[in-house]
C-alpha cells in the first residue's frame, strides 16, 4: 500500500515513514502549503485538511496536526494559539 503524506516538515515525514514501514505501508511526501483553521481541535483540522487536499489532488492523502498543551493550565494555549 502507498499513501501520500502532505507536509512541509521533512522530519515529520521521516518519522511517519519509519513508523508505517513496520506495517508494510509506503508513503510519499508532497510538499505544499494549505489553509488550516487553528480555532478548531487538532483532529478536526487534520481531517478537514486531508479531505480538502484529497479532493484537490484527486487521490487519498494523510495529514497530521500536532500541538503542545499544558494540563496544569487548563490545556493552555489551546487550539487557536500558535505560540506561547
Amino acid at each position: 500500500m502507498k499513501l501520500t503524506f502532505i507536509t512541509t516538515n521533512k522530519y515529520k515525514f521521516t518519522e511517519v515513514k519509519a513508523v508505517l514501514r513496520n506495517y508494510g505501508v509506503e508513503i510519499e511526501q508532497v510538499v505544499m502549503e494549505y489553509p488550516e483553521d487553528k480555532e478548531k481541535e487538532m483532529a478536526e483540522v487534520a481531517a478537514e485538511s486531508a479531505k480538502h487536499l484529497s479532493k484537490k489532488l484527486n487521490k487519498p492523502v494523510i495529514t497530521e496536526d500536532t500541538g503542545l498543551y499544558f494540563k496544569a493550565y487548563n490545556n493552555f494555549p489551546g487550539g487557536g494559539c500558535d505560540a506561547l
